[in-house]
């Protein structure tokens, strides 16, 4: 009989679709008698009784003591051959070998909110209670778990029916499939304490219901004559619900889930009314009233203009786009508006998202508008003279320019300036005149140039160590070599390959320094000995093929390179901890006719011959 003692209550599914509620027999009024040996369970419920039945055991009790109607269920843990049953039913069937789990349950599709019903208990013992617990499942079984709800009873002795009641957790949004009630006498199925006692009636689902709404066509905040579109989302509506919607608490609309409407006025509260039409439940807040929703509606006055000359001006300070003949005018979104050309203008301004009517026309004539721009460079460098150009509009065949330097009238009557004094700071401008007949905004001041004039770097010097140059700049360095620019020579020093002038500039912010003095140079990089025969180039001329012979007799590290006149490595080679003679024939004919220079160097020396290439 072991096996009726384990009370295993997450149930693994295998659904038996035997009764339409997911409450059979809620009240326990009906009682089904069964075979040898001779038992009762109520009507829809399974129980231990058909184990302990052999003993004339029963935990699961047809009792008079009820809450209401002729029955209740009384469910109470005792001793069988030993051990303790607990007082267990369920609308599942209980297993039939020990650790099996409960199958089977009630077929439903509904989503309770919560549980209720009516119990006693008095405990076996201190700290037992009593449950009930009710679960759904989807059509995946015990895999499949979607919502459960539990009570437990005090663990004191409640000696009258008192109702108790317990939320539903849903914690999976699968469609419901399957139902089960479990109810226990003591809290530990599998350890159950003798004589715990519970009486459950009057069981009962309880749904409440609700309606939420929401915006799923426009916006909040909106603009006036906005559509807007409301949409109900109701929470056991049944299959068909019926809606009322309101406005400020005046019914509109039609039975529908959505209202679509395009009058509302700022301030006013859109709500819905929703009735279930869900039938054999327990329900509460039916009919419900969903949350309001105030709208902010906007709306933007149509803007006025009024003309001064060629100057438009809406009555908006702000959010302005200006249009000409219907069409917009790109950037011209200032509350003023300068005309340039004859036609129709308009504004339309916009604001907190919304838009307004398009103002009344304003028509400019055939008049223009006078301008001037101005051009020239900037930054310059002190002392250097710069040239200022003005490009007019409207300023007829002979216009009139007075050029300004801070305010001050500088120049001659002509469309350019130039000058050699500028300080960092100055500002120039131009004041054009036009000679057009009935031109607007004449005479036009132009676009103002701050001017930033940069320090001319000292003059350089250069220092010479051998072959090596070496700049007073640290940075901003143009070698040049007999006067033209030495391509990538920008460092502070420069190692001279060939004879002639080296000259630097020093360039910073844009301005050049004068050149510095030239240093011509002589036999460079040639070794300072009394007979460098030993370094012997021939046939020198030659067409490109000669021979190069030297004897060192002291071993070290030497580095033989053949360069061009603009100072490219046509050749190379590295002799390492070379001593000895040396004798090779080289080959640069595809290098083109000309001068090279062939340098043999060690970390102390360098000897350098002339190669002339016919």
């Amino acid at each position: 009989m072991k096996k009726i003692f384990t009370l295993i209550s997450l149930f693994s599914v295998s659904i038996t679709c035997i009764w339409a509620q997911a409450t059979p027999n809620a009240g326990f009024e009906t009682w089904t008698s069964q075979g040898f040996p001779s038992y009762e369970n109520a009507t829809g419920w399974d129980s231990p009784n058909s184990q302990t039945a052999l003993t004339g055991i029963f935990v699961c009790i047809k009792t008079t003591d009820k809450h209401s109607g002729t029955y209740a269920m009384k469910l109470v843990a005792k001793s069988v051959l030993g051990q303790i049953a607990p007082g267990v039913a369920t609308t599942a069937t209980l297993p039939t070998q020990n650790g099996d789990p409960i199958t089977g349950g009630v077929a439903y599709t509904l989503t309770p909110d919560s549980i209720s019903g009516w119990y006693k208990y008095t405990p076996g013992s201190a700290g037992d209670n009593g449950f009930a617990e009710f679960r759904l499942y989807g059509a995946g079984g015990d895999n499949d778990s979607i919502a459960t709800a539990k009570y437990n009873t005090p663990t004191t002795t409640v000696g009258t029916y008192t109702r108790f009641s317990a939320p539903l957790t849903y914690y999976s949004s699968n469609a419901v499939a399957n139902s089960r009630w479990l109810l226990c006498s003591t809290k530990d199925g599998a350890n159950a304490v003798l004589n715990s006692t519970v009486f459950f009636d009057d069981l009962d689902l309880i749904f409440v219901v609700k309606d939420s709404i929401g915006i799923t066509t426009g916006t909040n905040p909106g603009c006036s004559g906005q559509s807007v579109t409301f949409t109900s989302y109701p929470h056991n509506g049944g299959s068909n619900p019926s809606y009322q919607w309101q406005v400020d608490g005046v019914n509109v609309g039609t039975n529908s889930s959505t209202y679509t409407t395009s009058t509302l006025t700022n301030g006013q509260v859109v709500t819905c009314i929703l009735t279930s039409n869900l039938t054999g439940v327990t329900m509460t807040g039916n009919p419900a009233t969903s949350n309001a929703i105030t709208m902010v509606i906007n709306s933007v006055s149509t803007p006025i203009i009024t003309q001064n000359g060629a100057i438009l001006t809406s009555s908006a300070t702000t959010g302005n786009q200006w249009y000409l003949n219907g069409n917009i005018i790109s950037g011209a979104t200032n509350q003023t508006y300068t005309t340039t050309q004859p036609g129709s203008y308009t504004v339309v301004v916009t604001d907190n998202g919304c838009t307004s009517a398009t103002s009344a026309p304003v028509t400019i004539g055939s008049t223009f508008t006078a301008g001037v721009s101005i051009t020239g460079t900037n930054p310059s460098c002190i002392g250097q003279s710069v040239t200022f150009t003005a490009a007019p509009t409207n300023g007829g065949t002979n216009p009139s320019y007075q050029w300004q330097v801070d305010g001050v009238n500088v120049g001659t009557d002509s469309p350019t300036y130039a000058t050699s004094t500028l300080t960092t700071g100055q500002v120039v401008t131009c004041i054009l005149t036009s000679d057009l007949t009935g031109v607007l905004g004449n005479p036009a001041t132009s676009n103002a140039i701050t001017m930033t004039v940069d320090t001319i770097p000292s003059t350089p010097v250069i220092s010479q160590n051998g072959s090596v140059l070496t700049s007073s700049a640290s940075a901003g360095n143009q070698w040049y070599f007999n006067g033209n620019i030495i391509s990538g020579a920008n460092g502070q020093t420069y190692t001279a390959t060939q004879n002639g002038s080296y000259t630097v500039v020093v360039t910073a912010g844009g301005c050049s320094s004068a050149t510095s003095s030239a240093v011509n140079l002589i036999n460079v990089g040639i070794n300072q000995t009394a007979n460098d025969s030993f370094f012997i180039i021939y046939p020198n001329p030659n067409d490109g093929n000669f021979n190069v012979s030297f004897t060192i007799n002291l071993k070290a590290t030497y580095k033989l390179e053949l360069k061009n006149t603009i100072g490219q490595v046509v050749y190379q080679e590295t002799l390492t901890d070379f001593n000895g003679h040396y004798l090779k024939q080289i080959d640069i004919s595809q290098f083109g006719k000309g001068i090279y220079l062939l340098s043999l160097s060690n970390s102390n020396n360098e000897t350098i011959k002339k190669v002339v290439v016919y």
